[in-house]
């Protein structure tokens, strides 16, 4: 066990907590993020797959944007065409995530 590793460890310990200590300013962040992405349009497909894949890619859970892409584009869609370009969205973003 090095030095460089413990250092890693604990650095990763803080950020968890913080996320975990801050975790309600989070939700409110990404529930604005959902609705600012419904006065998008069309562009917010592209928009939820970057930001999902940001999430991915920096380790943030990535779940409430997943339940807010369903939510936007049931709204923006109705109920078929928004699901199915939610479950779209995530997957792109999903799939860039994993990518980069």
């Amino acid at each position: 066990f090095t030095c460089k590793k413990a250092l890693f460890l604990i650095g990763v310990v803080i950020v968890i907590a913080a996320m975990v200590m801050e975790k309600d300013k989070i939700s409110d962040f990404l529930n604005a993020f959902v609705d600012w992405c419904g006065k998008l349009g069309p562009f917010s497909i592209v928009m939820m797959a970057l930001c999902i894949a940001t999430a991915n890619l920096v380790g943030i859970p990535s779940c409430p944007l997943f339940i807010g892409a369903g939510v936007v584009f049931v709204k923006l869609y109705g109920n078929v065409v928004g699901t199915g370009l939610g479950i779209t969205s995530a997957c792109i973003g999903v799939w860039l995530g994993s990518m980069l």
